[in-house]
């Protein structure tokens, strides 16, 4: 009896393992797609801004002729 509740401790101690190893998988997984996605939105943010700012030096610098 001993060895059978020593067995059964053994195989749920080792399918908390492969559970908390596919956990960190995933968790990982999905810090990384989040760090992708904010690198993308602030990339996408700064182009916006230099295309602007481009945008709007371009008029200042236009001469003026009437």
């Amino acid at each position: 009896m001993k060895e059978v509740v020593h067995f059964q401790i053994n195989e749920l101690i080792d399918a908390l393992r492969e559970r908390e190893l596919t956990l960190r998988i995933e968790i990982q997984r999905e810090y990384f797609a989040q760090m992708d996605k904010i690198d993308h939105d602030i990339t996408v943010n700064c182009v916006n801004k230099i295309l602007k700012r481009s945008d709007e030096n371009k008029y200042v610098s236009l001469p003026l002729k009437l």
